[in-house]
């Protein structure tokens, strides 16, 4: 009887040997396995994550100051002019008054001296002014008589050879014919006795002469 117990204990032990290798074998199988695909893209994340810090915690990035400019800035300036001359006011009784007004039409003198004096005082203007005065005997005489940039009066406003009208008068009391040949070249007629102009006794002043 022990016998056969002894047996049937062997023959089972021997009958769980192929149930215990499969099994072993089963469990080892198990730990083999790879883990899936998502669960090894998750852990990369984590991994990631764990290592590389977020976007929303770095410091925000600085724009990089501007470099100033080494050429130095050239402002246009505006040229130097000089201030445009004003005309001099001479002050006193006869600002400019010429010498030679005295003479004018003098009893002693002659219509050739009168003429003379009245081509000096010309000369003299357009010396003064670059151009001689323009227009007729009226425009002539008030700008020798002082309505002039400069005011400067070589003959007086109240010479006696100047008529109320503002008119240069000669010797008869004419008043004297001025033709302008030029900017700087004037003729001086006068009438002559029969106070008539272009007649045989009239006295004529060229820059020629």
């Amino acid at each position: 009887m022990r016998v056969l117990t002894a047996f049937l204990a062997a023959v089972l032990m021997l009958g769980s040997l192929p149930l215990w290798w499969w099994l072993q074998q089963r469990q080892q199988g198990v730990e083999a396995v790879p883990a899936s695909p998502t669960a090894t893209i998750d852990q990369t994340l984590d991994t990631t994550s764990a290592t590389t810090p977020a976007v929303a915690d770095q410091p925000p990035t600085e724009a990089p100051a501007a470099v100033p400019d080494p050429t130095p800035s050239v402002v246009a300036e505006e040229p130097i002019r000089p201030a445009k001359p004003v005309p001099e006011l001479v002050t006193g009784p006869d600002p400019g008054r010429s010498p030679l007004a005295d003479r004018l039409n003098a009893p002693d003198g002659t219509i050739e001296l009168d003429l003379a004096i009245v081509h000096k005082v010309l000369t003299n203007y357009l010396l003064e002014f670059g151009a001689l005065p323009v227009g007729a005997n009226r425009e002539i005489t008030a700008q020798l008589s002082g309505r002039n940039t400069r005011r400067h009066a070589p003959l007086p406003p109240d010479l006696p050879a100047i008529s109320q009208g503002g008119e240069l008068l000669d010797r008869w009391g004419t008043p004297f014919f001025f033709h302008a040949l030029s900017a700087r070249e004037m003729e001086v007629r006068s009438a002559g006795p029969d106070r008539e102009l272009y007649t045989a006794d009239d006295a004529l002043w060229t820059p020629s002469e």
